[in-house]
């Protein structure tokens, strides 16, 4: 590739690449190696001014080899085999991190990347949320599809724009009021029954209900900016005063 020394942009994606080698673009700034059948991250030093790093549906089990990545500001790694975190430490020009749909366990080893925008672990085997708190500029947070049991550790992410907590195992609102610019709230197919601390978050604009087996929905007459709630259809709700709440005629009852 001597003849390609200039290139930014290099798209290699839904390949039959086995390993990483021969990528001698020191201008390289975005790197797209998705679904090929690679297990290992091997031979990326070289790309000092890589700003992307697209790595999705490979076979890859461990984060490794990103030390010399000093630029990077997207990492995307959703699905793969990942159990772990450890080795995103060095990034700490990271905006945006994607490790959805991989085996982790623990949220952890963020502790360094104070820039981080947009986070997703959706579709892993977490089970409480925690190591977060640092993270004040954060905007995305998706966690859906894990075994969360209870809303914690967000208190700070006083940033955070769009939460998403889907399939999880979730009984009880709370942990939230905090989030004064959260926009978007997602918690489908949990075990919430009633609907309440939400009064606070003025700048919302669409809930996501669907799945539970919600019985009242308790105050929420503070939230002006509301566009969309959406329940499951076969619920009989209690509104609690309902006669001051004006985005009910908002309300999307999904079969």
């Amino acid at each position: 590739m001597d003849e390609l020394t200039g290139l930014k942009v290099l798209d290699l994606s839904s390949n039959r690449i086995v390993k990483i080698e021969n990528l001698l673009l020191k201008g390289l700034n975005r790197l797209n190696l998705s679904y090929n059948s690679i297990e290992k991250i091997e031979n990326v030093g070289s790309l000092k001014n890589l700003k992307e790093l697209h790595l999705s549906g490979n076979c890859i089990r461990k984060i490794e080899n990103l030390e010399e990545l000093s630029n990077l500001e997207t990492l995307v790694l959703h699905r793969n085999e990942i159990i772990t975190l450890e080795g995103v430490q060095n990034l700490k020009n990271l905006q945006q991190l994607d490790l959805g749909h991989n085996f982790i366990t623990k949220i952890e080893g963020l502790e360094t990347l104070d820039l981080l925008i947009h986070i997703d672990l959706s579709e892993n085997q977490i089970s409480r949320i925690d190591n977060l708190s640092h993270l004040k500029k954060l905007a995305y947070l998706s966690l859906s599809k894990n075994r969360i049991g209870k809303i914690e550790d967000l208190e700070n992410l006083t940033k955070l724009k769009h939460l998403y907590l889907d399939f999880n195992y979730l009984k009880k609102l709370e942990g939230l009021s905090t989030l004064l610019n959260l926009q978007v709230l997602t918690l489908r197919c949990n075990q919430i029954q009633l609907v309440e601390n939400l009064d606070r978050l003025q700048k919302l604009e669409e809930i996501d209900f669907e799945g539970n087996q919600v019985e009242k929905v308790k105050k929420m007459d503070g939230l002006k900016s509301m566009k969309k709630w959406l329940f499951s259809s076969d619920l009989n709700i209690e509104w609690e005063d309902s006669e001051q709440i004006g985005f009910k005629y908002y309300i999307e009852w999904l079969p």
